[in-house]
């Protein structure tokens, strides 16, 4: 040391080389540990979510530079400093059994159903439908306007406001929201950090329109290629990319301050009746559950998912009364808290559905819900959600619901609000979508999900031209007077020269008319290209009309090209000698991805998350 205290330069040197010695290894203890930082509004013994891609795949490299790119996305959550227990205390029974029911409410604004429902009889959320989600103005419009009546009851008690956004087939908007492909496609890239920013860049526009609860992810294993209702809506048929691919999604969503709702417990992938029209049976041990259905449900619950929407689905070997799993304790209270150690809130597939209407009067099937462990029933008209509210109450009033069995609802319910900050702000003050930006991550995913089966000879369209024959399913093309399909139009742009034929796709005589004219032309083009719309589901119901069509063309010997433009099991339909590929739904950027993919000269790089043999 010199004089006056001071380092000398050496000394100095030693303590900087020190202190870096000293970061170095912490960092490495940190990353050998798997030290994370727990995002906002997770806790403490959360499960890891997977982040890096399924092994053995690696994501094809998009290019997107013709659309704005995504903007770093920051998670938004701050949790309510709400007293539960007291707010609980100072609610009577009334104000209690509201707080279990959600329900729809009809057209663009609250109305006079919407005041009934959320101050008269105290409803705790509101779940819209097509008629309420018209544009993200609108759509804001009524959110406010629903919880400015929530504001003015006495409790002031905010609202979960939910909505099915799953993607594909399940969309409710009309303009203005970025539409992501479903499920299946997403499972189907085989990168969990794409099904991430889907799930994030969709929390941002709902909570932007004031809805705070996503009817999400679909958890269900697919691994029923007739099943009628789910399909598209899984991220495929094997426990292992459903829980991958969901746990993903449910951090997107709740990570941004959306609730994600998993669906529909305990699985509906294995069936082959719509719940919608009748009660399905699963036929399986609870050993069986464990191992397939099960799987992403528990890790789902292991990552504080906010909620499990139980199905309307029948197992006997877990309830042999044959009551479905949302009116049965063995499944709510036995198979999913006990089983699963679920702690958060459970809630109903729509009690109006034919698996529970055709059982039972609505007013039995709603206490037989809370009886059995439900802590939200959800309805799809007021009408429902009023003869509920009602036959509650009056089982409360008697006995036959306990009051500890209702406290410890709604006790969950308000720990659900409070931590996703509810009661400090309900509604943003003006709407901000940037729906181009969600569309450059739709193409992104519609290119990744594109899937060809075996090896072909690329590009798979040669020559200049081509007989195309299309489902009535696809976009229409924009070109006045060309009479084209979106996908025509986008190849005959690229410089290939199509005639197309149209056929209907819940019109089998029209699909064989449409035959017999193709099969007269086929002989004129070097080259034919088929695009099916669940031809195999369709089979499996009766109408053989497209896998008809599909063996008459190839009979004819003329080179040929098969897409599935919705579910992927149309390709078992297909000799492996013919060239084919799966587009996982037919949105306008999925469509153009698959055009692109019939072009292009390198293989496209989607993975089949389904066993489609």
């Amino acid at each position: 040391m010199r004089p006056g205290g001071g380092f000398s330069v050496q000394a100095a040197i030693r303590v900087v080389m020190v202190a870096l010695a000293l970061l170095l290894f912490l960092a490495v203890v940190i990353f050998l540990s798997g030290l994370q930082v727990q995002p906002v509004g997770t806790q403490p013994g959360t499960a890891a979510s997977p982040t890096a891609p399924l092994p053995g795949v690696t994501p094809t490299e998009i290019d997107v530079s013709g659309l704005e790119q995504a903007p770093t996305l920051v998670p938004v959550i701050s949790p309510s400093l709400v007293d539960v227990e007291a707010l609980l205390g100072r609610m009577s029974l009334e104000e209690k059994v509201g707080q279990m029911l959600m329900a729809a409410v009809p057209g663009k604004t609250a109305g006079e159903d919407g005041r009934q429902l959320v101050q008269d009889y105290h409803l705790g959320g509101i779940v819209y439908f097509g008629g309420n989600a018209y544009s993200p103005g609108q759509t804001l419009s009524l959110s406010r306007e629903l919880q400015a009546l929530a504001q003015g009851s006495s409790q002031a008690i905010p609202l979960f406001i939910a909505i099915d956004h799953e993607g594909g087939p399940v969309f409710r908007f009309k303009a203005g929201v970025t539409h992501f492909p479903a499920a299946l496609a997403l499972g189907a890239t085989g990168d969990p950090d794409l099904v991430y920013q889907a799930a994030a860049t969709s929390a941002q526009q709902l909570r932007a329109m004031g809805i705070n609860m996503s009817l999400g992810p679909v958890l269900d294993i697919n691994d029923e290629a007739a099943n009628p209702v789910i399909g598209m809506r899984a991220f495929g048929g094997a426990p292992e990319i459903v829980t991958h691919m969901g746990l993903r999604y449910i951090a997107g969503l709740q990570e941004f301050g959306v609730m994600a709702v998993a669906k529909h417990f305990p699985g509906h992938g294995s069936t082959k009746v719509d719940s919608h029209s009748a009660l399905p049976y699963l036929d399986k041990s609870l050993e069986q559950l464990r191992a397939n259905e099960l799987a992403p449900f528990a890790a789902a619950a292991q990552a504080q998912v906010s909620g499990v929407m139980v199905g309307h689905i029948a197992d006997l070997h877990i309830d042999p009364s044959g009551a479905p799993a949302s009116l049965s304790a063995a499944f709510v209270d036995g198979l999913l808290r006990g089983e699963l150690g679920y702690p958060g809130i459970a809630m109903t597939d729509a009690m109006s559905m034919g698996a529970v209407t055709g059982l039972y009067e609505p007013g039995q099937a709603a206490v037989l819900a809370v009886q059995a462990g439900c802590d939200v029933l959800t309805f799809t008209a007021p009408g429902y959600a009023v003869t509920a509210y009602q036959a509650i109450l009056g089982a409360a009033r008697s006995g036959s619901i306990s009051t500890q069995r209702i406290d410890a609802s709604v006790r969950r319910i308000l720990a659900l609000k409070a931590r996703f900050g509810l009661f400090e702000a309900t509604t943003p003050a003006e709407w901000d979508i940037q729906e181009q930006v969600g569309l450059a991550l739709v193409q992104k995913i519609s290119r990744s999900a594109i899937y060809l089966r075996g090896e072909a000879s690329l590009p798979l369209v040669q020559g200049q031209r081509l007989l195309l024959v299309t489902p009535d399913r696809l976009p229409a093309g924009s070109v006045t007077g060309d009479n084209l399909s979106l996908l025509g139009e986008t190849l005959q742009a690229r410089g290939i020269q199509v005639d197309e034929w149209i056929y209907a796709v819940d019109n089998p005589a029209q699909v064989a008319s449409i035959q017999a004219q193709v099969l007269n032309a086929l002989p004129g083009y070097p080259q034919v290209l088929l695009v099916t719309w669940d031809a195999h589901l369709r089979l499996s119901q009766g109408d053989a009309s497209q896998r008809d069509l599909l063996q008459a063309i190839l009979a004819r010997g003329v080179p040929a090209i098969v897409a599935a433009a919705d579910l992927p099991y149309d390709l078992s339909l297909v000799p492996a000698s013919i060239p084919s590929l799966a587009s996982f739904g037919a949105l306008d950027l999925q469509v153009e991805a698959l055009a692109e993919a019939l072009l292009a000269s390198t293989p496209p790089g989607g993975i089949m998350p389904v066993n489609w043999r």
